[in-house]
């Protein structure tokens, strides 16, 4: 089923307004837009949204001697939700296999991200090089 839009065309022009004004848009000013556009969710939903994430957080933060995450999060088939699954009690191979592909996908659409920023990096330091002549070339 698809969901309903919950931000106005109207808003989504003023924040790329404002972003193609000036380059960013902070979280006050996005939440100033999205509030003067009465977006709004429902109560409920926010809390239990907040209560997963606070339990989220929680459960990302049990860590081993190394520092590796012990608990990670894969979707569950029969139910449609997310369960959390302790990685060394985990004897399902599917399950592992489905955690290690969502992670190794998230991998990859960070270093796409980071190499879109790379690349602007580069073109910035190329842009504050003052041009320099070749020694011995014209």
């Amino acid at each position: 089923m698809k969901q309903k839009r919950t931000i106005s065309t109207r808003a989504r022009d003023e924040i790329a307004g404002i972003i193609g004004q000036n380059g960013r848009i902070s979280s006050n000013e996005l939440d100033d837009i999205l509030k003067r556009h009465r977006v709004r969710g429902n109560a409920q939903a926010l809390q239990r949204g907040y209560r997963l994430r606070a339990g989220q957080r929680l459960l990302s933060g049990v860590r081993d001697e190394e520092g590796r995450r012990e608990i990670l999060a894969c979707h569950d088939p029969d139910t449609g939700g997310i369960v959390y699954v302790p990685i060394d009690l985990c004897n399902d191979e599917d399950v592992l296999l489905s955690i290690q592909n969502r992670l190794h996908k998230s991998i990859a659409s960070l270093q796409t991200s980071s190499g879109k920023a790379a690349s602007r990096v580069d073109k910035l330091r190329w842009l504050k090089q003052p041009f320099k002549i070749k020694r011995g070339k014209p």
